[in-house]
């Protein structure tokens, strides 16, 4: 499979909470999003698959600021707000702040305003997230570049502007440093690797043989010379799969073994 095609599989993976953190690395999505985005492949995806690209660059720009990919998730979605005027008002702002929104051409700054100051008084508590920070600081940049002489649209679309402009700065810096996304010459076994970790994946396409062929691909020195810290762990998490299903387990019960969160005792899984 190309990396191409593989980027695109990736994609819809790096947006799911579901999907465990070690299989999203930051180098992961980087590449997932510096492959889909590339002049040939941009221009053949479908507008799902677009979707998916730009996504995918919201969750690494929250990312670089600080935020993990989980919160970042929760961060698209003003549902996770319990309380619904801040709920309301967070929503207004995720439309507002992307000035290719319908909502953007609308916004006032009596808009933004109101907003802000539900969301300001709301950021103090302690379930607002460091992502859900990063939407009230880009909400407050964008009132006081409108406050200094930019029409509202033109202040949403600046600040938007400059935050993408910082991150893609970090995104080639990345790039000066990238050894691709999957270990050259074990692609394939890598992205079986991926699969195979993940509980979303069918289990005809798992097979205890199939795992065993794409670790002996993965666990030679030259391979491993080429990885990363996070392709390293795949390979490694990979291993212990294996291990656990020769001393009988499942690879469903092997994977969800290692997430605490089934654990229904909370003493038993902080241990």
């Amino acid at each position: 499979m190309s990396d191409n095609g593989i980027a695109l599989q990736r994609a819809p993976k790096c947006l799911s909470a579901e999907t465990p953190e070690e299989l999203c690395s930051l180098e992961v999505m980087e590449s997932v999003y510096k492959e889909m985005t590339s002049a040939i492949v941009r221009d053949e995806l479908s507008p799902a698959q677009k979707s998916h690209a730009d996504d995918v660059w919201r969750l690494i720009k929250m990312i670089y600021n600080g935020a993990t990919r989980l919160e970042a998730l929760a961060a698209r979605n003003p549902d996770h707000i319990q309380s619904e005027a801040v709920a309301k008002a967070y929503a207004k702002a995720l439309c507002c702040l992307n000035p290719t929104s319908p909502e953007a051409m609308e916004c006032s700054l009596e808009d933004l305003e109101l907003a802000s100051r539900c969301l300001e008084a709301a950021r103090v508590q302690p379930e607002f997230s460091q992502a859900q920070n990063q939407v009230v600081d880009q909400l407050r940049k964008t009132i006081q570049t409108a406050n200094g002489g930019d029409s509202v649209h033109a202040a949403i679309k600046n600040v938007w502007e400059d935050r993408d402009n910082a991150a893609r700065s970090k995104l080639l810096q990345a790039s000066a440093n990238f050894i691709g996304m999957y270990p050259s010459g074990a692609s394939d076994a890598f992205a079986q690797a991926l699969d195979f970790l993940s509980l979303q994946t069918p289990e005809d396409r798992c097979t205890l043989e199939g795992m065993e062929a794409a670790f002996k691909a993965l666990d030679s020195e030259l391979v491993r010379l080429e990885c990363s810290e996070a392709q390293q762990n795949v390979i490694d998490d990979l291993w212990r799969l294996i291990k656990m299903m020769y001393n009988g387990s499942t690879r469903q019960e092997a994977l969800e073994a290692r997430l605490p969160g089934h654990i229904q005792d909370n003493s038993v899984a902080q241990a």
